[in-house]
């Protein structure tokens, strides 16, 4: 289960890296965080655990939870602010001094 929660980061991460819009980012996180996610289909099949591991996995599984979401945040706000910047170009109210009078 170890191995299956180390593969499930990797691949997350991997994934968060190389999102380039806010929109990859939604379906990564439900992916990974949502219903049918992967990490939803862990804490299903804890059931089938061994009593004593459960604690251990389930805590490995809030803690993987927790840094991913964490991680999300982060790439989401920096994906924001760069969608918010591209839209809104230079502040129409300055101007580039032309090239005539650059140098008066």
């Amino acid at each position: 289960m170890e191995m299956e929660l180390r593969r499930i980061r990797e691949a997350a991460f991997r994934e968060l890296e190389l999102a380039q819009e806010v929109g990859a980012l939604n379906e990564i996180r439900v992916r990974v965080l949502g219903k049918k996610g992967d990490l939803t289909a862990v804490l299903r099949g804890m059931g089938a655990m061994d009593a004593a591991e459960r604690p251990r996995i389930g805590q490995l599984v809030n803690d993987l939870r927790q840094e991913f979401e964490a991680a999300l945040n982060e790439r989401m706000a920096l994906l924001s602010g760069k969608d918010r910047c591209d839209v809104a170009g230079p502040d129409p109210g300055t101007r580039s001094p032309s090239p005539a009078h650059a140098g008066s």
